[in-house]
């Protein structure tokens, strides 16, 4: 049993070895196949981040540097004459400090301040100040609760009102639009007296003709009529044209009652309006003079205006079977139906009229239709277009003044309830902000404001420092020991940005570099940055410099504008001669203790910035902020925090399973995703 034992033990080993050497061999001649599934990793952790400008330069040997004031003022004292030695750092000149102790006391005040609110917040609110914030809270929401019913008063009577100017509105245009048909008609009529009147016929005939004429004008009228009728309908139930989605606000109360008085009045509908067409060929066609024409089209118009009856009983059920609703009240619902009973009425009148139109003209007798000839007739027929002109022009100045008044009420109307609501939102908005400030009391403040709080002393701090900090501006430092050759200040002497006096100083370790700017960098450096400049011929020291002079005048060749800069340093006891090249880097922005990655981690697109974080132990793309860049590593604002974990893809080397630095497959115990 033992050696049974061993011999499976020893099967195992060997299955479990020839597995490994296996995958071992799969791995090793699959690279590629596992390359996407590996990252490498990169802590995030704290940095200094410097942007730079990198340029060449040559120096020049110099025996003596000008300094001036950085700061307008008036000078307050003067402590080297020409000619004396002077040390490095020592003061030569300075100016009246009172501006910059006002300044530092501002500055003392503001951090005093700041300083206090911290304190109110870290000792919480008082019992007084909670019960001044719950009245609060109770007088603004009554106000609220007042405002509101005011609205909705607002609301009921700017619809209200919107509905009766609607409705004069309408009256006034349908007036105006039944001026100008009876104008048109006084027209046709003395027109048509006119033409029978000249023609070479005795009175009798004229007359005659003229009832026929008269006979064919009443015939336009009665189509008239009808289509003022198809109008109407179409307006209501929205059938075709630029009416078929007037109602589709109020379509589905439309029939409720019974659906199918819709479909009748839609299917009447579409064959009045057919017969109609076909009625106003026939009158177009028609001629003035002949009898049986006439008669043939009256008989046609009687016909149509039978159906044209049959279709207002039908519109007139229709809007009985209409329920009211949001868009539809039942007062306008019963206006809908008078109007569609009166219209019903007279063309029931009309349709006897034509009848007896149609009888009369079978009887007409030549003397009868002489009499309608007189001439009293014809004047009869120019007053009547005379007075159909001033009630037109009375009616379009009524009309014009109407809209003028409407568009005016319904403005006010408009903005009398923008108001009541801006007044709700506003009340809305101090109820919240008072429940929030109570809440906050209750609370006590939250760290985030606490922490605000504390930055701002911060900030005040160093404000202060840096205002303590600039009197290096109200003085004038000899930046080298040497000899004061020339002092162009007196005390007492107002200086001005654009003063053109200096204290010049002998040097002969002083050496200057120029180098040439772009239009691009220029923007970025002024007098008294510094520069770390490296000689070619000594690579191995660094040397500090500063900008002594930006010089404005641009320099252009082969078509490139650049800018000169010149720099000085103190060379000591090197030897540094001139001609001699060098490369100055000048430091133009610096974000220390800072977030900085590698620019290979940051991808950016559409002004989106994104990086690969490891986010519970998944690849996760997230979105950053980026400050300072030096081209190699750039600065996070935000977005990603000391400590993280920043991934890339890690490179592979073809035909080989080793990656070329340190590759992870698995976080928490599962892989990766593809990218």
């Amino acid at each position: 049993m033992k050696k049974l034992k061993l011999k499976w033990k020893s099967l195992t080993v060997g299955a479990l070895t020839i597995f490994a050497l296996f995958l071992g061999w799969k791995l090793l001649l699959s690279p590629a196949q596992n390359a996407d599934a590996e990252y490498e990793q990169t802590v995030a952790t704290l940095d200094t981040i410097h942007d730079t400008i990198k340029v060449a330069g040559t120096a020049e040997l110099v025996n003596e540097q000008k300094l001036r004031f950085n700061q307008t003022g008036k000078v307050d004292a003067v402590y080297f004459s020409d000619g004396q030695t002077v040390k490095a750092d020592q003061i030569i000149a300075e100016l009246d400090k009172g501006d910059l102790e006002n300044d530092i006391s501002q500055a003392e005040i503001s951090l005093k301040n700041s300083q206090i609110t911290l304190q109110n917040l870290l000792d919480g609110s008082t019992d007084a100040e909670i019960t001044k914030a719950k009245n609060s809270v109770s007088e603004t929401g009554n106000k609220l609760t007042i405002a509101k019913q005011n609205l909705e008063i607002e609301k009921t009577n700017y619809t209200a009102n919107l509905e009766d100017l609607d409705n004069e509105l309408e009256v006034a245009q349908e007036d105006f639009a039944q001026k100008k048909r009876d104008l048109e008609t006084a027209k046709t009529n003395l027109s048509n007296t006119l033409i029978y009147e000249n023609k070479d016929m005795d009175a009798s005939t004229t007359a005659y003709y003229q009832k026929f004429a008269d006979a064919l004008s009443d015939a336009k009228g009665y189509l008239a009529d009808v289509q003022s009728n198809l109008d109407t309908i179409n307006r209501f139930v929205g059938i075709e044209g630029e009416y078929e989605s007037l109602n589709d606000a109020y379509e589905q109360n439309l029939g409720v009652l019974d659906s199918s008085t819709l479909y009748d009045t839609k299917q009447k509908y579409k064959s009045v309006k057919s017969d109609y067409e076909s009625a106003y060929a026939k009158y177009a066609e028609t001629g003035s003079e002949n009898l049986n024409a006439i008669t043939d089209l009256l008989n046609v118009i009687r016909n149509l205006m039978t159906k044209d009856t049959d279709l207002l009983e039908k519109y007139y059920a229709l809007i009985n079977a209409t329920t009211s609703g949001s868009n539809i009240s039942q007062s306008e619902i019963e206006n809908y139906k008078s109007s569609a009973s009166n219209l019903k009425s007279e063309a029931q009148t009309k349709t006897t009229a034509i009848q007896n139109l149609i009888n009369d003209l079978n009887n007409a007798e030549d003397v009868d239709i002489a009499q309608l000839r007189s001439n009293e007739t014809i004047t009869q027929k120019e007053e009547a277009v005379k007075s159909a002109e001033l009630n037109l022009k009375k009616s379009q100045n009524t009309l014009t003044n109407l809209e003028q008044t409407i568009a005016g009420k319904k403005e006010n109307a408009r903005l009398s309830l923008v108001s009541a609501q801006d007044e709700v939102t506003t009340l809305e908005n101090n109820l919240a902000e008072a429940k929030n400030d109570l809440q906050d009391m209750l609370d006590g403040e939250d760290a985030d404001v606490i922490a605000k709080a504390r930055n701002d002393v911060i900030q005040k701090e160093l404000s202060l420092e840096k205002t303590k900090s600039g009197a290096d501006k109200y003085e004038i430092i000899a930046p080298f020991d040497g000899i004061v050759r020339q002092i162009d200040y007196k005390v007492g002497d107002n200086i001005l940005s654009d003063d053109d006096k200096y204290v010049y100083i002998e040097n002969p370790n002083l050496l200057k570099i120029e180098i040439l700017l772009d239009q691009i960098d220029i923007i970025k450096v002024e007098v008294g940055q510094k520069a770390e400049i490296v000689f070619d011929a000594l690579p191995s020291k660094t040397f500090e410099g500063v900008i002594e002079e930006v010089n404005q005048t641009p320099e252009s060749t082969s078509g490139v504008v650049s800018y000169p800069v010149n720099l000085t340093l103190n060379k000591g006891e090197e030897k540094i001669f001139s001609g001699m090249t060098a490369t100055v880097e000048i430091i133009t922005a610096e974000a220390e203790n800072v977030i900085s990655l590698s620019n290979s981690l940051i991808t950016t697109h559409n002004d989106k910035s994104t990086v690969l974080k490891l986010v519970d132990g998944k690849p996760t793309p997230t979105e950053v902020t980026l400050g300072v860049s030096d081209d190699i590593n750039t600065e996070i604002v935000s977005g990603v925090s000391e400590g993280d974990v920043i991934l890339s893809k890690a490179k592979t080397t073809s035909g080989s399973s080793s990656t070329t630095s340190t590759k992870t497959s698995s976080f928490g115990g599962g892989g990766f995703p593809r990218m």
